[in-house]
């Protein structure tokens, strides 16, 4: 199937979100993608509504959302391809396709609606998903470091299964010192998760790097702990400077 006969799948895409009010003006997730101004649950209403194209078979319908996804103009037509997966368990194959979508990641919305999927996908067949996180770990592109460790835990309370600490703790480790103030929210956001499974070894990491920790990351990473172990860590982290 040509480009252009999957340019009708994003037309379909298109005129379904013009349909909707612009709610929400502006662009709220610090992109350089254009947004039309709507409301999440407005773009989860309009994929619930169904579009033509997903009456195709599976393969035919990844690459209509693959095309969407590289094509789309707007934050919200992107979106529609994250929404269709999000909670999807996928196909090798749908995996090595759906993990080129970071290549045009520009903002946390859609990196932690990737980091839905890939979290899931890293569960089910964690001998393809990981080494491709790792690999992303030391990437140039900043929402690839990012995804190497939040795609580990998205959502730690919901994953059946989770990879040894020492793999994760590792991943995160490596960029601590990292210089992207979107990496180092990731990074936060990971050792609150590792917490919540992990709990005596995330503590004593975080004790041990309490003055390498940056302050990007230092709300997320504490936010689980109990006042009194916070309290000591922030005394300790100030006491060292």
């Amino acid at each position: 199937m040509s480009d252009k006969e999957y340019d009708k799948y994003l037309d379909e895409v298109r005129e379904r979100l013009a349909a909707y009010p612009n709610v929400k003006p502006g662009n709220h997730y610090n992109s350089p993608t254009p947004t039309l101004g709507l409301s999440v649950p407005q773009s989860r209403a309009a994929l619930k509504a169904g579009y033509n194209f997903l009456k195709l078979p599976a393969e035919k319908v990844l690459q209509a959302f693959d095309h969407i996804w590289f094509n789309a103009v707007f934050f919200e037509e992107m979106s529609q391809s994250i929404y269709y997966y999000e909670k999807k368990s996928l196909s090798k194959d749908q995996f090595r396709a759906i993990s080129r979508w970071i290549d045009r990641c520009d903002n946390w919305a859609h990196s932690d609606g990737l980091s839905s999927i890939y979290a899931l996908a890293l569960e089910e067949n964690p001998d393809l998903v990981l080494p491709v996180l790792q690999n992303w770990n030391s990437s140039d592109n900043p929402w690839k470091r990012r995804q190497s460790v939040v795609s580990l835990l998205y959502y730690s309370r919901a994953r059946k299964k989770v990879q040894p600490f020492e793999v994760m703790i590792e991943l995160v480790q490596a960029l601590l010192r990292d210089n992207d103030y979107y990496v180092q929210k990731g990074v936060g956001w990971t050792l609150r998760e590792l917490y919540n499974r992990y709990q005596e070894r995330t503590l004593r990491f975080i004790s041990d790097n309490v003055n390498v920790i940056s302050p990007a990351a230092w709300q997320a990473t504490t936010e689980k702990l109990s006042v009194s172990t916070k309290k000591q860590l922030l005394e300790q982290r100030r006491g060292n400077r």
